[in-house]
C-alpha cells in the first residue's frame, strides 16, 4: 500500500506505530472508554 500510494501520489508515508506499554498504562489509569467518556480527555 505505501508504495503505491508513492508511486500514485509520489509521497513517502513514514509508518508509525505506537509504544505498547504507554498506551496500556493509558487506558490503565483512565479506562478503555476514555474517549467516550471526556472530550477533555481527547486532548491527551
Amino acid at each position: 500500500m505505501l508504495d503505491r500510494i508513492k508511486q500514485i501520489y509520489d509521497y513517502d508515508v513514514t509508518p508509525y506505530w505506537p509504544q505498547v506499554e504507554v498506551v496500556a498504562a493509558y487506558f490503565e489509569q483512565n479506562s478503555l472508554n476514555v474517549f467516550y467518556d471526556s472530550i477533555e480527555m481527547h486532548k491527551e
